[in-house]
């Protein structure tokens, strides 16, 4: 299994209202895919996973989430046999400031 481990989210600032977009996670010959959220200060906010076939149209992908509620931290979450072919990691901050990193890590079958 071939391992490749990015960061989609670097150093982004949550304050305000703000809403950070990660890059865009190729999954198209994936199998495993798994975030990693560290953020600082005290945010108070939502992250979703959002999934789309073609890159444009983007739907919130049914995943629990770690909770960012006040207070620096940091979370996981993994999809297994995913199906769609993009993915990416939302997240919108509701009150107060932090810095917000992401990394995902995707694992592919090796090629015979």
């Amino acid at each position: 299994m071939q391992t490749k481990v990015s960061t989609i989210i670097n150093a982004g600032t949550m304050t305000g209202t703000s809403v950070l977009t990660s890059t865009t996670i190729d999954m198209s010959v994936a199998s495993l895919l798994s975030l990693q959220l560290v953020w600082t200060g005290t945010p108070n906010g939502t992250a979703v996973v959002q999934v789309s076939n073609d890159a444009t149209t983007w739907s919130s992908y049914t995943i629990t989430m770690p909770s960012i509620a006040g207070a620096a931290g940091n979370g996981a979450v993994q999809l297994a046999d995913f199906a769609h072919q993009f993915a990416r990691v939302v997240y919108t901050n509701s009150s107060s400031t932090g810095v917000l990193t992401v990394q995902a890590c995707v694992k592919r079958p090796m090629k015979s």
